[in-house]
């Protein structure tokens, strides 16, 4: 019965959200980041106070950094569900998250769809043109100059059925760097390939754990080569940790 009543709030608080950011937008036009921000935030928190509360979900948020993070900075995560782009949007309160995801997600989810339009997110055609896509990263990469602007790619490329982390591809990373010298955190989660789909959340949602750890940080820089073996190493770290978290 928990489940049920999660869903079905969701689901009303997501049209809700989406009439709400809808006015926010169209009342405050212009660049007012703050807004579209703290509402994305005030979104994703009370999702998952709903999944905790009426689904019995767990989420668990860590950290091996020793140093407050910088201003501005590169998320490298590897990538399971829908879930992690809510849930990396609430671990960063402080922070512009903003998500290279792709075209399909830009029509037809309530709140999420929209804000994903707006918001300053790269939506990017997987079948489309090198170079609308290269143009899409470019303007991701020149908006992440500003404080607190945080782009967040999933260098898969694709979500994860198994939870197992696949491989890394570095044109996405090199792309917005390019433009914006930021240092790369890399960032493991766990738990969002169980409730990939509306019958995993009916099935599994009561049992998850989702974890959430930020990992390392990345001295940026414009090698070539560094930039690639930061990935692999961020990669090898990723999967470490996610195998450990799925061993328990």
């Amino acid at each position: 019965m928990g489940f049920y009543i999660f869903l079905c709030t969701t689901v009303l608080l997501m049209i809700f959200h989406d009439i709400q950011l809808k006015l926010i937008y169209y009342i405050f036009p212009g660049k007012d980041h703050r807004r579209f921000h703290d509402f994305q935030h005030f979104a994703a928190s009370k999702y998952l106070q709903l999944a905790k509360h009426y689904a019995g979900m767990k989420i668990i948020i860590e950290s091996n950094l020793k140093n407050e993070l910088p201003d501005n900075f590169l998320i490298i995560s590897n990538h399971q569900s829908l879930f992690d782009i809510l849930a990396l949007t609430f671990s960063f309160p402080r922070f512009y998250v903003r998500f290279v995801a792709k075209k399909e997600l830009k029509f037809g989810i309530p709140a999420t769809s929209f804000f994903l339009r707006k918001g300053g997110h790269a939506l990017i055609d997987r079948k489309g043109s090198f170079k609308e896509s290269q143009k899409k990263l470019l303007k991701l990469s020149s908006l992440s100059r500003k404080k607190g602007f945080c782009p967040a790619i999933f260098p898969e490329g694709t979500r994860s059925r198994s939870g197992k982390v696949g491989k890394f591809h570095s044109a996405a990373v090199r792309m917005v760097l390019s433009r914006s010298q930021l240092p790369i955190l890399s960032v493991a989660t766990n738990g969002g390939y169980k409730i990939a789909k509306v019958k995993d959340l009916a099935k599994n949602l009561k049992d998850t754990v989702y974890r959430i750890k930020f990992l390392k940080l990345y001295a940026y820089t414009a090698d070539r080569r560094q930039i690639l073996l930061n990935l692999e190493q961020s990669r090898a770290e990723i999967s470490d940790q996610v195998n450990q978290w799925q061993q328990k």
